[in-house]
């Protein structure tokens, strides 16, 4: 399986900073959380609750697994999930999307003009 793009957004999301201090016990990396996040979005789950259960529903998927090259999933509990999300720099993801998707709406709006 060619996953090389959803890995190099996987990797972008790692640009984010990460408001925890103590690294070195962080349990639920902030970029795994965004990306399972984004494509729980993405499958129509727009509430909190919704959300979070996706991640819970998905947290044995061996697409993700092999995304985060992980043999488990851990999820965070609603807390402190909901913590991660409040306390991430909005400004910072938007940056991360715009990027890594610019290319791809562009070449869209091309196609779509018949231009290029």
């Amino acid at each position: 399986m060619k996953l090389t793009r959803t890995k190099a957004l996987l990797e972008s999301l790692k640009s984010i900073p990460d408001y925890r201090v103590d690294t070195g016990k962080i349990e639920y990396p902030l970029h795994e959380v965004l990306f399972m996040t984004l494509f729980a979005l993405i499958k129509g789950n727009t509430t909190f609750k919704d959300i979070f259960s996706w991640m819970i529903y998905n947290k044995d998927n061996a697409i993700l697994k092999e995304i985060f090259d992980k043999e488990e999933i851990t999820i965070p509990s609603k807390s402190t999930y909901h913590r991660l999300l409040i306390n991430t720099d909005n400004n910072a993801l938007e940056k991360v999307f715009r990027e890594f998707f610019f290319h791809s709406l562009h070449k869209k709006i091309l196609l779509l003009t018949g231009s290029g």
